[in-house]
């Protein structure tokens, strides 16, 4: 179906289903401008990406992600526990807006890591280096072991993880630090910005 057509489930008040304005706490004048409809974003999740436009102007980026694991809701739960744990450990996420379900919704984060750290002069690509290391440490130390970090984004001079999902690993108890994290973090770091 061609998401432009009349369809009531392609109009941008429909995104989140018959509730959508009440998921999103929309106010009298808010709408909601879609820019890319539902589509797959991996193998765990389908996202949408769209703005919520103020009367005065103001414009709010925002992804939604839906999880389409088995037991869908369960799995959101688990993917906002190891948020919260990661966060309490000072990795930095998106904004969070709404949850409903199987479905959150939050901050769009403009840039892929790797673009920003291209286009960046070089005291910035040292504090993203710095921060991108950092990070790693910090979700090493929160118990997980990453397969991969190609999801990390920024908004151009910060490093925010934007995936707990699968690639992040199953959660250790840790006793003690492992200093050879650092160096997989440098590795990491090398094949994410392709220097």
């Amino acid at each position: 179906m061609d998401p432009g057509s009349r369809n009531p489930e392609y109009e941008p008040g429909y995104l989140l289903g018959p509730r959508t304005a009440d998921i999103l706490r929309l106010n009298d004048g808010e709408t909601i401008q879609v820019t890319n409809w539902w589509k797959p974003g991996g193998s765990e999740t389908y996202i949408a990406t769209f703005s919520i436009l103020q009367q005065d102007g103001v414009r709010h980026d925002l992804i939604a992600k839906s999880c389409i694991k088995m037991c869908p809701k369960e799995t959101m739960h688990e993917w906002l526990d190891r948020r919260s744990i990661l966060t309490e450990n000072g990795v930095l996420f998106p904004e969070l807006y709404a949850v409903d379900g199987a479905t959150l919704v939050e901050e769009y984060i403009p840039f892929s890591f790797k673009d920003a750290y291209n286009v960046a002069d070089v005291s910035v690509k040292k504090e993203l280096h710095y921060k991108y290391i950092d990070m790693y440490k910090k979700i090493c130390g929160s118990g997980f072991k990453p397969a991969s970090m190609h999801d990390v984004r920024s908004r151009g001079n910060d490093v925010v993880m934007i995936d707990v999902g699968e690639d992040l690993g199953g959660r250790l108890h840790i006793d003690q630090t492992n200093m050879s994290v650092i160096i997989k973090a440098e590795r990491n770091f090398k094949e994410s910005t392709g220097s």
